[in-house]
């Protein structure tokens, strides 16, 4: 299961919990996708991001 989230900044990557990540403005989300500036990850391995969006469709907020 996904268990953080990786978003690229200027300085580095600022990691997030789910739910920090799913409290965030879909504009801002969808932002953060389309400039390649997200990297979801379980247990500190990548999962593709196409498929860490389904598996977070699941997650209640």
């Amino acid at each position: 299961m996904i268990d953080q989230v990786a978003v690229r900044r200027s300085l580095g990557f600022e990691l997030l919990a789910i739910e920090d990540w799913l409290s965030l403005d879909r504009g801002e989300k969808k932002r953060l996708l389309l400039d390649d500036r997200v990297e979801f990850l379980a247990d500190g391995e990548e999962i593709p991001v196409r498929e860490a969006l389904q598996l977070l469709q699941s997650v209640p907020v």
